[in-house]
């Protein structure tokens, strides 16, 4: 499905819908909603760093593996403007993190909810994982230092092997039962999706 919003398009692909729907079928404790709202600010705030500096959005992608923000006119901006466009999101999260941890002090335990939820977004998008703001951040710091092939090298081969190590470490926390089932399907879905189409 395609819409246009301001200008943008925007697709929606069926596996999307999918991944949604097995996700609040599977949450028992009403994380889907802090999920789903902590992963629209993460995104928004690409967009308002982007808009900032003035690059245009051609497409927003929502798909099984995630949400995507394409625009062919990144890579021509400044290194200092790229890092800032891709930290942007998890920054954001991590921000709301401290900022909601703080006034849940007080006693809001929602409020504690939506910081946990934040720091976990936060941080797993600074994950080594193709796709998330790591590895773009990755790439983009292996190009100022060796050529592109070079720099594509390295990186496929660091991506995969943290891809492959986070999979191996999350189906043994699984089986010793560290790991919440919900925050399993999520990251074991998103891993296994990447690391196909990184072995392609």
């Amino acid at each position: 499905m395609k819409i246009k919003l301001f200008d943008i398009d925007v697709e929606f692909k069926i596996g999307y819908f999918i991944y949604i729907y097995f996700f609040i079928l599977m949450d028992k404790n009403g994380f889907s909603d802090y999920f789903v709202i902590s992963v629209i600010l993460h995104e928004l705030a690409h967009i308002v760093t982007m808009l900032y500096y003035k690059i245009n959005i051609e497409k927003i992608v929502f798909c099984l593996s995630g949400i995507y923000i394409i625009s062919d006119k990144l890579e021509n901006k400044s290194i200092k403007k790229q890092f800032a466009v891709m930290i942007s999101g998890s920054f954001f999260n991590l921000f709301l993190a401290l900022f909601f941890y703080i006034l849940g002090l007080f006693g809001n335990i929602y409020f504690i909810s939506f910081s946990a939820t934040n720091l976990i977004i936060g941080v797993y998008n600074l994950f080594l994982i193709s796709g998330l703001d790591g590895a773009d951040i990755l790439k983009l710091v292996l190009r100022c230092f060796f050529d592109c092939d070079t720099a594509d090298r390295i990186y496929k081969t660091v991506i995969v092997i943290f891809e492959i190590s986070a999979l191996i470490l999350l189906v043994y926390l699984s089986f010793k039962k560290i790991v919440n089932f919900l925050f399993l399907f999520i990251f074991i879905s998103l891993l296994t999706v990447n690391i196909l189409s990184e072995l392609k």
